[in-house]
């Protein structure tokens, strides 16, 4: 067997040389057969089929002859290893045998977020980048989509071309919180598929944080002396996209024993 084992992918064929050799002045006809193991279900259209040509050899003495062996995987077939039993029949009683590895693999691609955790509010956004990658030879566009009734879901580009050995990137934007959106983790699923097959899901999580406001003072204490006065300048700072009026109070507090 030339080679004794053999690479195919889905949808794809590969070829094995059987060479048959006379010994001891054989003289005659042989036939081939092979198969896949495991064979499964007979005419099941998912498992590797194996054709000889010819499929049989006529030996003279101290002669040898060649035959092709060609094993076709459907596109269906699934990925595995299988084993390819060749027999070689010059009589009833005259059979001989040979095996080869047959390794099937199916192309696909891979698809991962650099960052998984984003964090958005009203005014701000966040992004990551999601990496494609070839597999076994894949080619072909990946589309992608991502959908949230919470937030706003850009990215861009939609479809990623992949060739053999290749690989992509897309960046995934979220914004558009509104201001009434209730603070939290939220998850978004980023769909990755090939027409209608082929499908992968990366789950980002996105937290979502309130608008709010922070008061600072330029003075944390005071001193005052009697019939004076002193001041510190309150500031404040609003964060999230917050927007409106904020009432300011002030209450002193006395020292133990002293009232105002």
């Amino acid at each position: 067997m030339n080679p004794t084992s053999l690479t195919v992918s889905t949808g794809a064929t590969g070829t094995v040389s059987v060479v048959i050799v006379s010994l001891n002045n054989f003289a005659g006809t042989v036939y081939l057969a092979a198969f896949a193991i495991p064979a499964g279900p007979i005419g099941s259209p998912s498992l590797p089929t194996v054709t000889l040509n010819p499929p049989s050899l006529i030996l003279t003495p101290s002669g040898s002859q060649s035959s092709t062996m060609t094993v076709s995987v459907p596109s269906n077939s699934a990925a595995g290893n299988f084993t390819i039993h060749v027999e070689a029949s010059g009589g009833c009683s005259l059979i001989k045998s040979a095996e080869v590895a047959l390794k099937v693999i199916a192309p696909d691609y891979s698809i991962n977020a650099v960052k998984t955790q984003l964090t958005i509010s009203p005014s701000t956004s966040d992004s990551t980048t999601l990496n494609l990658a070839s597999l076994d030879g894949f080619e072909g566009t990946v589309s992608l989509a991502a959908y949230s009734a919470t937030f706003a879901v850009n990215l861009s580009p939609t479809s990623i071309p992949l060739t053999p050995g290749g690989s992509g990137t897309s960046t995934l934007t979220v914004s558009g919180v509104p201001q009434t959106t209730q603070p939290g983790n939220y998850t978004l699923e980023v769909i990755a598929s090939v027409g209608f097959s082929m499908i992968h899901f990366v789950s980002l999580n996105v937290t979502v944080t309130g608008a709010t406001f922070s008061l600072s003072l330029d003075h944390q204490f005071l001193t005052v002396l009697v019939g004076s006065t002193n001041s510190s300048t309150v500031t404040v700072t609003p964060s999230g996209g917050y927007a409106g009026t904020v009432m300011l109070f002030a209450s002193p507090s006395f020292p133990s024993g002293v009232t105002g």
